[in-house]
């Protein structure tokens, strides 16, 4: 192989190692089949509104989705990661973790590259409040966005 040849192979080379070595930026997740219909039209539109770039927007449509039924772990997921977006680390954290509590074993919400930061996620009762489980948002984040 001559020396061009063996720059371009390189150049390959670099490119698979450097597509391979970055991680997605995590979605938003749709609501799920049983969710109550009003608040799987607002998650709906929190999606569309995400996929605009319109943040701030969307997690108002979030918002309003956890209005109809607080208990819809993927509508805390996405409010987490507009909060996150915004620069809400505290409160992303809280709905990051509510989401996980709300969603035992669901794979994306317990996977997300936005949650590993807090490690397993405690199950916490139904009656318990997350506003003191909030801390700094470790810096492994600050580049997720």
């Amino acid at each position: 192989m001559n020396h061009f040849g063996r720059l371009i192979l390189m150049g390959v080379i670099l490119l698979g190692i450097g597509a391979c070595s970055s991680s997605p930026k995590p979605s938003p997740l749709s609501a799920p089949a049983e969710a109550i219909p009003a608040a799987a039209s607002h998650n709906q539109d929190g999606l569309q509104l995400f996929a605009d770039g319109k943040i701030d927007l969307a997690g108002n449509a979030f918002k309003a989705a956890l209005t109809e039924d607080p208990d819809m772990a993927e509508a805390h997921y996405n409010l987490a990661l507009t909060l996150f977006s915004s620069g809400y680390r505290d409160e992303a954290e809280q709905h990051f973790l509510e989401a996980a509590n709300l969603a035992p074993g669901h794979k994306i919400i317990w996977d997300s590259p936005a949650l590993r930061p807090y490690g397993s996620p405690r199950l916490l009762p139904k009656d318990e409040d997350l506003s003191g489980a909030a801390g700094e948002m470790p810096n492994a984040l600050d580049n997720m966005f």
